[in-house]
């Protein structure tokens, strides 16, 4: 082919088509079977949460009435809650408003293997710049694209795109080194993280931090003017790139630090760090080491089937998998870094970088840092990877050119993957993960014997041959390990009636539709029976509930659900199934769920009236009066109401008073008079569901409340003039109401939005100055 003309595009070429092959290997029952990559078992999240993520963002596009508010999604939550920038899953939403949701799964496979192919090319970019020879780029390039942390959090497809990003953020980084110029891509890369995902780019500054400083002690030549001109400079555009992505970032951020309850702690910042320098218990430890080896060696949870066997579960125990090559060579670094020629400094920069990886990994100090110094979590280990494959690449070079190694190093890897691979074929349940260990212990033996040998051989033929050796072994171990990954999972079917039949049948759209056509006022429909999934039907269906699973839940909600009927919760505190309480019609009503489906025919005995049946499914009606707006003239305090409640009896208070910080104070129900005040709140179905009209009457003075979740960034007007929102019933928006009638307004913007896009504009404004003077410079310097 006339457009390959160098070794470097032939070698990126192989590299491609040598990822796609093992790709479609890996993913062969994805792309050729019968089964998608949506999992309902220690996966669940793709198939319980993700892809009905997908499903509302892609529903509201199509609709024309995308807006910053779902109220599809539970009681209602904000879009910056859903992963809205990730390039990958922009694709995917573009393909589902052009062919349609329900094709949306069949397309994530393919999207994966973009993501595979991604990475390893960035990763072979970056290898350029350490002057890695072709074969060493290659192979740990290759490695990269089929890593543990891509293939395991690629499942939950929000993760999968950092790989690509980081060895794109450090080759950039490391390009501006070494011209001693800042590229204008860098700061550009910085805010395409930043956007793509505030935590995940929250942990790669760090790492790009860290880096830049480790590089810049390696760069023994410079004069430190230069070295602080570099330092400082790099500063400047990591916070350059951080600013143009401020109009993304502040509204995430307000969402994470504002009312999500994610990064609660109820232990001070100073004793989670003290804290954090304790060790993990035990069995961690173990998980850890059996982690590098693989993936694959503790099981995999699966409901009434098998057990996992490490520390938390199969996902959020650290993923570190970087081929059994890089645990030898890896070993190997360690024993002879001290052996080279290179100098004093970079051997004890090398060292240095192992000890803080090695505690990072060893103390949950390091996962508290990364996780924004709350719970240690070990989601941050895709940092090290990338450090990992340049340490592969580097002592394939060595080896390839000196043959010197450690042969006690060797012994002891050799001896110790036996033992771990022997281990972790007794303990796995599945045949798959069995023939996984045996293939990971014989190709790891190769290629310690091919490792061996390089250093016994003095002929580079002989060494090229033993590469070729190698690199064989290495394919097929990581193709072994990708395929493990997939091994017995409880997979979504291809066109499986149950699931698609369920998510997209014509009885329910009718039924909605009846709903739409004959009742114009927001009020809530719910399920009495589980569908397609636990909680998440309604974000693909497009009906209004109150079910749902959010890992970012709203703390007030929780707070709401919690003291006043935990009967809701399902599984955990992030999941409510209004199935559990759907019996309970007064509970319904007062969260507005005014009509409810049902496969049942004894709804009618709970308080609901059969309105219309639509083949198997039954529409009722809520024989109570059920609106997402009240007025009440009587109040409690939260104390108070806390005391009082038991959970059983909530419902009955809330109806009684409205629940507020500084309310009445009261030590018996008895004592809290009956509401006689004649009052209505009437509220348009929205078109627009951040955008909320209607009216509100009332004979006394009292206080509306909106059963929508207290959160920051909702504006309430009343007859045009804005009011101040009050915390109501623990959880929801409430406002004072003076006697008569009112038009209503509700409107969402999310906040800190309209200052994000105030400050972005300015630091993109800094940025096109910054870009021509870059090019004006550069064409200054073309000229002399």
């Amino acid at each position: 082919m006339k457009f390959i003309k160098t070794k470097e595009q032939k070698t990126k070429l192989l590299l491609l088509a040598a990822l796609l092959v093992s790709g479609l290997c890996i993913y062969w029952r994805y792309i050729f079977g019968g089964d998608l990559p949506v999992f309902n078992d220690s996966g669940n999240d793709t198939w319980q949460q993700y892809t009905m993520h997908y499903q509302t963002i892609v529903n509201h596009i199509r609709r024309g009435s995308f807006s910053w508010w779902d109220f599809t999604n539970g009681f209602g939550t904000n879009m910056f809650n859903l992963n809205l920038f990730d390039p990958s899953l922009i694709l995917l939403y573009l393909l589902g408003v052009i062919t349609g949701p329900e094709h949306m799964v069949y397309y994530l496979v393919w999207i994966q293997l973009g993501r595979i192919l991604l990475a390893g090319a960035a990763m072979y970019h970056l290898l350029g710049y350490y002057g890695i020879s072709e074969r060493a780029k290659f192979l740990a390039a290759y490695i990269y694209g089929l890593n543990g942390f891509l293939i395991v959090w690629g499942q939950h497809y929000q993760f999968g795109m950092i790989t690509v990003y980081v060895p794109v953020l450090l080759f950039l980084l490391e390009r501006s080194l070494q011209k001693k110029k800042i590229t204008p891509l860098f700061p550009l890369m910085v805010c395409a993280t930043a956007v793509y995902s505030t935590y995940l780019a929250y942990m790669s500054m760090i790492l790009v931090g860290c880096y830049l400083i480790v590089r810049l002690l390696m760069m023994e030549q410079e004069r430190v003017k230069t070295k602080i001109r570099l330092f400082l400079s790099s500063c400047g555009s990591i916070l350059l790139g951080v600013g143009m992505s401020l109009a993304i970032l502040m509204p995430t951020a307000a969402v994470i630090f504002g009312v999500s309850s994610r990064l609660e702690s109820e232990t001070s910042l100073v004793s989670r760090i003290l804290g954090g320098l304790a060790p993990y218990p035990s069995v961690y430890y173990g998980t850890l080491l059996d982690r590098f080896f693989s993936s694959n060696l503790r099981g995999m949870a699966v409901e009434n089937v098998s057990g996992y066997a490490g520390y938390l579960n199969y996902y959020e125990d650290p993923v570190v998998f970087t081929s059994t090559l890089f645990v030898i060579l890896g070993v190997q670094y360690l024993f002879i870094l001290w052996r080279t020629k290179l100098s004093t400094r970079r051997k004890v920069l090398g060292y240095v970088t192992a000890v803080v990886i090695g505690l990072a990994l060893l103390l949950p100090l390091g996962g508290i840092v990364f996780n924004g110094f709350t719970q240690p979590f070990s989601r941050y280990t895709f940092l090290f990877i990338p450090i990992f494959t340049i340490v592969i690449a580097w002592m394939l070079d060595w080896l390839m050119e000196t043959g010197k190694i450690s042969y006690v190093g060797l012994a002891l890897t050799t001896l110790l993957m036996i033992k771990v691979y022997h281990l972790g074929y007794d303990r796995s349940f599945f045949v798959g993960h069995k023939t996984n260990a045996s293939i990971l212990a014989m190709t790891g033996e190769i290629m310690a014997a091919a490792v061996l040998c390089m250093a016994l051989v003095k002929r580079e033929s002989f060494r090229r041959g033993l590469y070729g050796i190698l690199a064989l072994a290495v394919v097929v171990n990581m193709v072994s390990e990708g395929n493990a990954c997939f091994v017995d999972r409880v997979s979504l079917k291809k066109g499986d009636p149950e699931y698609f039949g369920e998510l997209y049948s014509r009885d329910i759209q009718q039924a909605l539709n009846y709903v739409r056509a004959t009742d114009p006022e927001f009020c809530r429909v719910e399920k009495a029976y589980v569908g397609a999934t636990a909680c998440m039907d309604s974000l693909a269906q497009e009906y209004r509930g109150i079910s749902t699973y959010n890992s970012t839940m709203n703390g007030n909600l929780k707070d709401f659900v919690q003291t006043c009927y935990p009967g809701l919760m399902y599984s955990d505190t992030n999941h409510y199934q209004f199935v559990k309480v759907a019996e309970d019609s007064e509970f319904a009503a007062f969260c507005g769920v005014r009509y409810v489906l049902s496969k049942d025919a004894g709804m009618s005995q709970y308080g609901y009236k059969l309105v219309k049946r639509f083949g198997d499914v039954r529409l009722y009606k809520n024989t109570n009066s059920a609106c997402i707006g009240t007025v009440q003239t009587v109040s409690i305090s939260e104390e108070s109401f806390r005391k009082l409640c038991d959970g059983e009896n909530s419902v009955d208070i809330l109806n009684r008073a409205i629940v507020l910080e500084n309310g009445q104070n009261y030590d018996s129900i008895d004592k809290i008079p009956e509401d006689e005040n004649e009052s209505r709140i009437f509220l348009n179905s929205p078109k627009k569901e951040s955008e909320i009209s209607g009216w509100v009457t009332s004979e006394k003075n009292g206080y509306a409340v909106f059963k929508i979740p207290y959160e920051n960034g909702w504006k309430i007007y009343l007859d045009g003039e804005e009011q101040e929102i009050e915390k109501a019933d623990l959880g929801f928006l409430g406002i004072k109401v003076p006697a008569g009638s009112h038009r209503l307004q509700l409107e969402f913007s999310p906040p800190l939005l309209e200052q994000g896009l105030k400050l972005s504009a300015v630091f993109w404004a800094l940025y096109l100055l910054f870009l021509l003077q870059f090019y004006y410079d550069r064409r200054k310097a073309n000229q002399n």
